[in-house]
């Protein structure tokens, strides 16, 4: 009875192994198919030193990208938040030097907040390591061709801002009767830095916020609309919907209008 028990332990082992083997040899081809290509916009690295949230040589990817990851649509309809962390953990490879050394790592991504299932894109986080002061930071998916692309960074400011507040990006923004004001009582109620993503909006303002910026109250930063066309050398198919459409801010605002409007 106890050979007998002993055995079927064995045997569960194999079968879990050659499974474990299985999947991983699947993945390595499926992820080297031409339907494979997963589009990803970034929006901001970062580059942490010595910080309270990440551990030290720290590169924080902040980026765009389709919920819908391996198996494509047509194989998979349904979207695992689980699923899609792994897969976006296997498909990108991260690889900093600096004068002295160099490191390849796998970094670890997650959502970047609870996604809206409903959108077709999701924000996602990467904490990638890196080596100290990186002179260059590149990323790369895990097919057998590809090429690290540089990503450009920008370092953490250490300078100590108790209170910083963000805002939602501005499009077409043309009443300064609510920017100004916003930003003053914001100011008066102490906060340190007050950052405004704008995609849009009236030069009059926009001339007139950088004199904020320019004493340092506020921070401007470009939100720009991305486009994904079709390649001069065909290597990927375009999107046919816009994926600006697509993004929680825009696409929940959406939705919410249309049920409004439809009921």
């Amino acid at each position: 009875m106890i050979l007998n028990k002993t055995y079927l332990q064995k045997v569960r082992r194999i079968i879990t192994r050659a499974f474990l083997l299985g999947f991983l040899f699947i993945l390595c081809i499926t992820f080297n198919m031409p339907w494979s290509t997963q589009h990803i916009a970034i929006i901001s690295t970062n580059y942490f030193f010595n910080s309270s949230s990440y551990p030290s040589n720290t590169m924080v990817v902040l980026f765009n990208a389709q919920r819908r990851f391996w198996p494509p649509w047509p194989l998979l309809s349904l979207n695992i938040l689980l699923l899609s962390q792994l897969i976006i953990f296997l498909i990108l490879q991260g690889h900093s030097n600096n004068a002295t050394h160099s490191l390849t790592s796998l970094p670890r991504i997650r959502h970047a907040f609870t996604p809206i299932l409903i959108c077709g894109w999701s924000v996602f986080l990467a904490v990638c390591p890196t080596v100290q002061s990186p002179s260059q930071f590149a990323l790369r998916d895990m097919q057998v061709h590809s090429n690290s692309v540089a990503v450009p960074y920008r370092k953490v400011s250490a300078e100590h801002l108790p209170v910083v507040a963000c805002f939602s990006p501005l499009f077409f923004n043309e009443r300064w009767q609510l920017i100004i004001p916003t930003l003053e009582i914001y100011r008066q109620y102490g906060v340190s830095l007050q950052v405004f993503y704008i995609q849009s909006m009236l030069v009059e303002i926009l001339d007139f916020m950088r004199i904020y910026e320019n004493e340092k109250i506020i921070r401007i930063e470009a939100w720009t609309k991305f486009n994904i066309s079709m390649p001069v050398d065909g290597s990927f198919k375009p999107l046919d919907y816009d994926p600006n459409a697509e993004l929680e801010w825009r696409c929940f605002y959406w939705i919410i209008k249309w049920l409004n409007e439809s009921f």
